[in-house]
């Protein structure tokens, strides 16, 4: 999260912006792991936790998300 300066809206915004915060979520960017499948973290457990039950099921990795958010405060 970053917010951004005081002086910077004021200058922009001519007063009307009291407060900018920027946000930026990454999940799932990268695995580091020797599993040979398509991610350690997919299974089944018939139920109960996939990572427990260590059976892959060879199901598509769970996706890559990146997630952008801006907070404006007038």
């Amino acid at each position: 999260r970053y917010s951004l300066q005081p002086s910077w809206l004021d200058s922009a915004f001519r007063g009307r912006v009291s407060g900018v915060d920027v946000n930026l979520v990454g999940r799932n960017l990268l695995t580091w792991t020797d599993y040979s499948g398509y991610d350690p973290e997919v299974g089944n457990n018939d139920g109960g936790s996939e990572v427990i039950g260590r059976i892959d099921t060879y199901q598509y990795p769970n996706f890559r998300t990146i997630t952008v958010s801006l907070e404006v405060v007038f």
